[in-house]
């Protein structure tokens, strides 16, 4: 059992828990561990979702703008979007908005493909 960092609550959790009122990671002998504020809380979790669909939907959308012949060298920067998208969605509660920037990276990977790497 260990204590809060901030506000010297009682902490009853496993190895590593999360004070309400600070949103400190604090490990099991009180001293603080990681300085995660906005991913531990579900409500955060669920902004993470959001801001990963709205990414990979704008991903996407640049995706399918970049099948069009001699626009396929925009694909490296759909790619580098839809890694920071997934990485983004990977730290929500859903999974959705992660998935959606999967289908953006594979379509824009396999049109760099298709087109050489260039085209």
């Amino acid at each position: 059992m260990g204590t809060c960092f901030l506000c010297r609550t009682n902490l009853r959790y496993s190895l590593i828990s999360v004070c309400k009122i600070s949103n400190l990671s604090t490990s099991y002998n009180g001293e603080v561990g990681l300085y995660f504020y906005a991913i531990i809380n579900l409500k955060h979790k669920l902004v993470m979702n959001l801001l990963s669909k709205i990414w990979g939907i704008i991903t996407l959308f640049l995706a399918i703008i970049c099948l069009i012949p001699f626009l396929g060298w925009g694909n490296w920067g759909v790619i580098i979007l839809a890694i920071i998208g997934t990485i983004i969605g990977a730290f929500s509660s859903k999974k959705s908005g992660m998935y959606l920037n999967i289908v953006a990276l594979l379509l824009a990977f396999f049109r760099l493909i298709f087109g050489g790497g260039i085209i």
